[in-house]
């Protein structure tokens, strides 16, 4: 709502004064530059609408531009509604008005006929094509064969030379100085593409604005006509223009031409496409603009607009910016008028939590009035995981969920599944008169362009083996995934059934079956019905292989009940497929309408991979990126995955938009070299970086929620927070919600800093590395405690400072001596300097066991010892939550449950449990022995067994007699008073649960004996006096820093392996060991 200080302006229509000092201002250069909510776009539209409602210019001599085609759309859409269906101007993009100077002054760029533009994905698939017509000899950079990647970095770079008015000359030799790409056949491949394009009569996008820009330039009368055309301009959101538009839009101006732009410096976010801020900020000098600006902000409520002038980028104004509405536009204060606003950050442990809590609260707002189509959840891109994690947590909670153009064509499970069987048909492989003589020749045509391996013959017969999917034979591939389709509509496990029917029968196999032989399989009468029907919908399509694809498709949804009923539960696939249809038809082939098998070959091109489904009708909520949100707003938006990589996205080292960009011309002038180049180039990303951000948070009305996880999608790799968050203790607007355990920074993780910058002053090179190395990955998951501007600085060890084991003894677990005897610096950074984190799926289901075995053995317990027992303890104790995804709990539980079973044969009914779980502890020399039993068994001899659980692979028996732990629990046995009342072990042993087979018990055992507990004592006090001396070599320097051991140890050590680690993301001796990986 406005306030008060707006003035009226038609049909209740409210203005603030420097909007309508802007909308009104008299003939001549205007730029109108505001922040988020300032009404740049209101105010173009209300210049348009008041030039041609007050008969100052007549409609078709208004002109209204926009660098996108939806920015356009927006602007036609309320000039129209203010005009009230009268005549209105031209909105176009700056691509729409290049193709109407080219369609009418073509012959004067020397076409014979109107030249077809190319869409998109046609200029993508022209590329490809005739990118796999050379030879990869000549590329340096793709091996054996033209790879993806170059295909991208080829359209890259002639849209780049289009969109900057270079040559190709210009561009390699601006790649070659910079230190760039040798690409020195991408000149003579560009010619070659020229000549294509010429040849067909058709040019793409880029060529369409360079050929309006080059008619603008070299044909006066041209530009002349234009220009008399057009003599009111009015251009929104000119940050985004890039130079090829920018120099459209300077020959369509004049001395007498009225012009009025508008936009925000600190909106550009389009540099991928070449567009920048430059040609704004410089609007004086290039097109003598005067300058209204403004700092008000319509849209957000304080605290959101007081965040949003937090992460604004300091951008200042020029100079003679009007002295009432002067300002540099770095805070968006002026937010009056629309009440309570708010904004959250919110840390997580994991991105399932953090999903889980977007969902929730989405939830609460749709139930407190907030409609849904005012919400929006924005990411830096749908690629992230976190965009799968939110869409699935909204889809259990029945909220519908926009996602424009992110959803591909071939994502659509219908459209997918007709390809496939498109491919089925082209294929010779289903037998029997399944498939005619017209089908084996379509096939034969298939094999020409190499739609996949040569189909079995109906002679030599296929095995259940070689039509499995992802097996050998790639036909029967897409059957496979056809049959799991909707679009045959099998019941819920019919296919299994249809596997298992198959496996069992020696004469059927997958490529024979006909509606005759299915009625010998043994399926299910729902089964048997659903696959008759479907080969006869295949029988009957036969008949239609010589049509173009269009009737076919149609005829296959005229055959196929799956797309009525799709239409009949609102679902997209029809949308979808109607889409495809209409891409079909735009498809040129010489003139006539496409054939399947060539359809196919467009499919195995990539032309369909690039192709965005169309977006359901009706509201949701959106799931989108900041780019599509750009020119939008809403009630509540969401910015979750807020991490280093994420936001900020990590860009691409081949960024040919920056390359190539005439941006940075100004700043390299005087003859950059490549590290320079490279500087500038990740200054620019930051930079922009930033302004995507500040684009981001400026989206939101009234609330505003940030979050974040510390944990990466895989749940143990470690994220830093975004760089975008650092203002927030600055800014009293923001609320930080903190999480339960969220401070997991070690109490002294400053030790582990300050050992590695003492090593940064060591005269070895390789220490110096190593120790750089270590405070790196140290700073991504401490960010506070490990500030890289202090690493340089020397740090002493403190004079006199207390050790820390001041009365040489220690107070040791089996476990933790287990730790330090398989790598010491391992141990140091996870013991001593307490850097380890614990959590992940395989502890939590180590620990999960370990309870419902203790509860099930746990003697005096009044629970039957059945099978049922241990699943109903399993679910008692098992806690999705615990997982860092649902699906990872679900695989939990099925993996335990089959442990569970195993286990249950063989021991859970003949065990005679002493105690589970009991504690001991004892002196060892100077030093106190602590732990834990699983459990205790009396063996029918009386003698005990001791049992540790354990769920990882296992060890061999060799390793079991000379195990460390196994060792300990047995000398408790004779140093801990409460356990030596018990009896003496006969045998220790670890119950590996998931190495217990049919005749396998899964143990690996130790036998005590006096000369072993010799041993082992000698074993603890060497690797008890290296801990508290404070040695931790690396593994293969074990010998030099523990001489005491025995031949067996430095062997063991020598042969380890550091591939599953836990600590390779710190550590600098990674690798180390005849056994790494």
């Amino acid at each position: 709502m406005r306030n008060a200080a707006m003035t009226g302006q038609g049909d209740g229509l409210t203005l603030s004064d420097i909007q309508r000092q802007a909308v009104e201002a008299p003939k001549g250069k205007w730029a109108f530059l505001g922040g988020p909510g300032a009404g740049k776009t209101l105010v173009i539209g209300q210049r348009a609408i008041r030039l041609v409602a007050e008969g100052i210019a007549p409609a078709d001599r208004v002109l209204v531009l926009a660098p996108a085609g939806r920015a356009a759309r927006a602007l036609r859409v309320q000039i129209q509604t203010g005009l009230r269906g009268a005549a209105g101007p031209r909105a176009t993009s700056f691509y729409g008005l290049a193709l109407a100077i080219v369609e009418s002054h073509y012959r004067a760029l020397g076409y014979a006929r109107s030249p077809r533009i190319l869409s998109t994905n046609e200029h993508r698939h022209l590329l490809r094509q005739l990118l796999r017509q050379e030879d990869p000899a000549r590329w340096d950079l793709t091996g054996r064969s033209i790879s993806s990647a170059l295909e991208n970095l080829v359209y890259n770079v002639v849209m780049g030379v289009a969109q900057n008015l270079l040559s190709m000359e210009e561009a390699l030799a601006r790649m070659e100085s910079w230190g760039q790409w040798q690409l020195a056949e991408l000149s003579p491949f560009h010619g070659r593409y020229r000549e294509r394009l010429r040849r067909d009569g058709v040019i793409d996008i880029g060529e369409a604005l360079v050929d309006a820009a080059r008619l603008l330039a070299t044909q006066p009368a041209v530009a002349e006509e234009f220009r008399q055309t057009y003599r009111y301009i009015l251009v929104d959101e000119l940050e985004e223009a890039n130079h090829v538009e920018f120099q459209i839009l300077t020959h369509l101006t004049d001395a007498g031409t009225d012009l009025l732009v508008a936009g925000d410096p600190a909106q550009a976010i389009n540099s991928y496409r070449s567009g920048t801020a430059a040609h704004l900020l410089s609007c004086q000098e290039s097109l003598g603009t005067r300058i209204l600006a403004s700092n008000e902000n319509f849209r957000s409520g304080p605290r959101v607009a007081a965040f949003s002038g937090v992460v604004r980028p300091k951008i200042a104004l020029p100079d003679d910016s009007t002295a009432a509405h002067r300002a540099e536009l770095s805070l968006q204060n002026d937010a009056r008028g629309r009440g309570e606003s708010y904004v959250v950050l919110r840390p997580f442990a994991y991105p399932s939590d953090e999903a889980r809590w977007v969902a929730e609260e989405v939830q609460s707002q749709i139930e407190a009035g907030v409609p849904p189509t005012r919400i929006a959840i924005l990411v830096r891109t749908q690629s992230v995981p976190m965009v799968r994690l939110i869409v699935s947590e909204l889809s259990r909670r029945g909220v519908i969920v926009r996602t424009p153009s992110s959803r591909m064509l071939l994502g659509d499970p219908l459209v997918r599944a007709t390809f496939d069987l498109l491919r089925c048909l082209s294929v010779s492989f289903l037998k029997s008169g399944i498939l005619s003589e017209k089908t084996a020749a379509v096939s034969e045509t298939a094999a020409v362009y190499g739609g996949g391996p040569t189909a079995p013959s109906p002679q030599s017969g296929t095995d259940l083996r070689n039509d499995a999917p992802n097996g050998p034979d790639e036909d029967s591939r897409f059957l496979w995934r056809l049959l799991d389709s909707p679009l045959v509509g099998l019941p819920p496990f019919g296919l299994r059934e249809l596997k298992r029917a198959l496996s069992h029968s020696k004469a059927i196999v997958l490529s024979s079956l006909t509606p005759e032989t299915l009625q010998t399989l043994p399926l299910s009468p729902e089964v048997s019905a659903t696959l008759t029907a479907f080969l006869e919908r295949l029988s009957a399509l036969q008949s239609k292989l010589d049509h173009d694809a269009a009737t076919l498709l149609w005829e296959i949804w005229r055959l196929f009940p799956a797309f009525r009923d799709d239409a009949l539960a609102g679902g997209t696939s029809a949308l979808a497929y109607r889409a495809l249809l209409e891409e079909i038809s735009s498809l040129p082939v010489d003139g006539r309408r496409v054939k399947p098998v060539e359809l196919l070959r467009y499919l195995e091109d990539g032309y369909f991979e690039r192709i965005p489904a169309p977006s359901p009708r009706g509201g949701g909520v959106l799931v989108g990126t900041v780019h599509q949100s750009k020119g939008q707003h809403w009630e509540v938006v969401f910015l979750p995955g807020l991490t280093e990589g994420s936001f900020p996205l990590q860009a691409s080292s081949q960024d040919i938009g920056a390359l190539l960009s005439r941006d940075v011309d100004g700043e390299l002038a005087a003859g950059p070299g490549s590290a320079d180049m490279n500087v500038l180039l990740r200054r620019l990303r930051a930079a922009e970086e930033q302004r995507v951000f500040h684009v981001a948070v400026s989206r939101a009305r009234r609330g505003l929620y940030l979050s974040y996880s510390r944990r990466g999608a895989d749940g143990g790799s470690a994220e830093l927070p975004s760089r975008f968050l650092d203002p927030v203790p600055m800014c009293s607007a923001v609320e930080v919600v903190s999480e339960a355990g969220e401070d997991r920074r070690p109490l002294n993780v400053e030790g582990a800093v300050a050992h590695y910058r003492r090593l940064l002053a060591s005269a070895d090179p390789l220490q110096q590395c190593q120790s750089a190395y270590a405070l790196h990955h140290l700073r991504q998951s401490w960010t506070q405690a490990v500030r890289p501007e202090e690493w340089w600085e020397n740090v002493d060890r403190t004079e006199g400072a207390a050790p820390p084991f001041p009365d040489g003894r220690l107070y040791l677990s089996a476990t933790r001596l287990s730790s330090y005897r398989n790598c010491p610096l391992s141990y140091q950074f996870g013991q001593h300097w307490g850097l380890s984190d614990p959590d992940g799926p395989a502890l939590t289901m180590g620990s999960l066991l370990h309870k419902v075995l203790e509860e099930y053995h746990r003697p005096g317990t009044s629970h039957p010892q059945t099978r049922e027992t241990l699943q109903e303890l399993l679910e008692k104790h098992l806690d999705p939550g615990a997982f860092p995804y649902k699906p990872i709990a679900r695989q939990a539980r099925k993996k335990i449950s089959q442990w569970l079973d195993d286990y249950y044969r063989h021991f859970g009914q003949a065990t005679s449990a002493l105690a589970v779980e009991k504690s001991f502890s004892f002196a060892l020399g100077p030093h106190s022995i602590r732990g834990y039993i699983d459990r205790i068994d009396r063996l029918n001899t009386g003698d005990l067994e001791l049992i540790d659980y354990k769920t990882s692979s296992a060890m061999s028996k060799a390793e079991a007699e000379q195990d460390l732990q196994l060792a300990l629990y047995d000398l408790a046995f004779y140093e801990d008073t409460e356990l030596r009342s018990l009896g003496r072990p006969s045998r220790v042993s670890y119950l590996y649960l998931k190495n217990i087979g049919v005749k396998a018990d899964g143990k690996r055992s130790y036998q005590p004996t006096d000369d072993t507990r010799t041993r082992l004592r000698s074993r603890v006090q060497v690797y008890a006096g290296a801990i508290v001396n404070e040695l931790f070599p690396p593994r293969r320097s074990l010998a030099e820093a523990l001489p005491g051991l025995d031949a067996f140890e430095l062997e063991r050590a020598r042969k380890g392996s550091c591939m599953f680690c836990g600590f390779g993301w710190v550590c600098s001796e990674e690798g180390g060991g005849e056994g790494a990986g």
